[in-house]
């Protein structure tokens, strides 16, 4: 993970349910030729999360983020949180004093900066995860300036730390009250177990235990300021790379170990965080740090010392290189493969029963404006199925190109009466160009009135919803590939901003509108008929496409 600042925002296993066996006394219709996905309104499991939650921010938000009050739920509807990361020190623009640098005063507090983005974000209906960390430069007797850019030291004195977190959150009390603060969610420091965030003198004993200590003084200045009752407060592993020391072992500590603040048995946390990464597109970067089992170590531990209740995300993840090795700005590719591989991501999500994972830009400005991304496309459609019952699936389909992975998922909506569906052909080589075409049965169900229900279907591939094809090719026309001069992959999303080349910039600026046309999000309309008790919904599922379906008038059958 690496700081960047574009614009003033920056945003970070799969469901199969067993084929239906030989003898399986179900209907006739899902014992056939290999070519179906069903899914059965009469069998109802889970609730669906909305696991595209959360959103990063690197940096304090300036004036432009002071947008309409309805700007995130009319763009960006499934955003609730937005993650203020290393957000109260560390170095002399986070830390939050009148003079970062005067030793002689250590509490010449000025929160002006962070409470002014609190209000911005407050002002969208959303909520903010503080995390707090790195420590401020003084605070530490000899601060050394990490992998990025901030204090990696220990606090000298941990109860002057302490007052500080205690009269940041004294604060926010007073300018938004209790009531709000409450929903609000803390962190402490960012992948506690990176020697590039945290590292006492580099010892990976005294590393381990400064951040024990670490997080008890800063869960304790939060509880006497907001309330234990009122707090949700956790912590942000790696996980996903190998640490200076186990992080694991941090679990252990605040189920059974002595609290180094309060003398007591354990310390609060409901939520625990990873890092997850992909070196590169559908390219893990080791074959056993796959995201089901970086959210599983966390959950498997956590449960064998008795803690039950906890939430489980990743706060910042995806992808970390373009195919042309070169990091990817928001850690997403503007290429189609992006939106089959968030489809999948909100599938395997949901089977891990994860609560989030956070986005680091939704559009090529970041985050205001610009054109909107694939992946954000698929946010927006899978976010129709939050709080929705997950339906029973069984597949027959048998893939035209076995490296394909074509899979779905489905969902009812009781109040609504409607039936969301999303299937998908994924594949890791972005280079795959097999199409797939199951047909999508929807089976237990009829009309509620009359004798038809209204099909909606949305398509997100190359040809649909996406500006990716037209906007490569105009680079590969001017040359933008062969010397790309952003530095960054041109496969990022934001990537026509970060161009060095003014005459490649005004291009993107003068073709945007283009771009945004060929991004927009369709919708077609019909009008189908149900015939014993199943709908029937043929489907061509382009190379890295994903479709997804809203059938609207619908019950179980009786």
């Amino acid at each position: 993970m690496k700081i960047f600042q574009i614009n003033t925002f920056l945003i970070l296993g799969v469901f199969l349910l067993p084929n239906c066996k030989k003898d399986d006394p179900g209907p006739k219709e899902i014992e056939d030729n290999g070519s179906n996905i069903t899914f059965d309104v009469s069998l109802q499991t889970k609730t669906i999360k909305n696991v595209f939650s959360d959103v990063n921010l690197w940096a304090l938000p300036g004036q432009n983020f002071d947008q309409p009050a309805d700007y995130f739920s009319t763009n960006y509807p499934f955003v609730k949180r937005v993650q203020f990361m290393t957000a109260t020190g560390g170095d002399a623009s986070r830390d939050l004093f009148i003079n970062p640098n005067d030793r002689t005063v250590l509490n010449d507090y000025k929160f002006d900066g962070i409470i002014t983005a609190l209000r911005y974000v407050v002002k969208q209906g959303l909520t903010p995860m503080i995390k707090t960390g790195a420590v401020p430069l003084k605070y530490s007797a000899n601060p050394v300036i990490g992998g990025f850019g901030v204090n990696v030291e220990p606090p000298e004195d941990f109860n002057i730390y302490y007052n500080y977190i205690k009269a940041l959150a004294d604060k926010a009390i007073n300018e938004f009250g209790i009531e709000e603060v409450k929903t609000w969610t803390w962190g402490v420091l960012t992948e506690f177990e990176n020697n590039s965030w945290w590292s006492a003198g580099g010892d990976p004993t005294l590393t381990k235990e400064a951040y024990f200590k670490l997080y008890d003084y800063t869960v304790a200045a939060l509880e006497d300021a907001i309330g234990k009752d009122n707090l949700i407060v956790g912590a942000h592993a790696m996980v996903c790379s190998s640490g200076l020391w186990d992080e694991l072992e941090f679990i252990d500590h605040v189920a059974t170990g002595t609290n180094y603040k309060t003398g007591k048995t354990g310390t609060q946390i409901d939520f625990l965080a990873a890092s997850f990464y992909d070196y590169k597109p559908g390219v893990l970067k080791s074959s056993n740090l796959s995201l089901t089992n970086t959210i599983e170590s966390l959950q498997n531990k956590a449960l064998a010392k008795g803690l039950t209740n906890l939430k489980y995300g990743i706060d910042e993840g995806r992808i970390l290189k373009g195919p042309d090795d070169r990091e990817l700005l928001s850690r997403v590719v503007a290429h189609s493969f992006q939106g089959v591989s968030d489809a999948k991501l909100f599938n395997t999500m949901n089977k891990l029963d994860a609560d989030w994972i956070s986005s680091w830009g939704l559009c090529t400005e970041g985050f205001f404006g610009g054109v909107t991304s694939v992946g954000t496309h698929i946010a927006n459609l899978s976010y129709k199925m939050v709080g929705e019952q997950q339906l029973k699936q069984s597949k027959s389909y048998i893939a035209h190109d076995r490296t394909n992975d074509v899979d779905g998922m489905g969902t009812y909506n009781s109040n609504e009466n409607k039936v969301h569906v999303m299937v998908y052909n994924y594949n890791s080589d972005l280079l795959a160009t097999t199409k797939e075409n199951p047909t999508v049965k929807i089976k237990n169900v009829q009309p509620v009135t009359g004798s038809e229900v209204l099909v909606k279907q949305w398509i997100v591939d190359d040809s649909h919803g996406n500006y990716w094809p037209t906007w490569f090719s105009d680079m590969k026309t001017r040359g933008i590939i062969d010397n790309f001069t952003g530095g960054w992959s041109y496969y990022s999303v934001e990537a026509p901003t970060v161009l060095t080349n003014q005459g490649d910039r005004n291009f993107w600026y003068s073709n945007e509108a283009k771009y945004k046309e060929l991004a927009k999000l369709e919708v077609i309309t019909s009008a189908k008929t149900i015939e014993n008790n199943t709908l029937v919904l043929p489907t061509e599922l382009d190379h890295h496409g994903v479709i997804f379906y809203e059938i609207d008038n619908v019950m179980p059958a009786k």
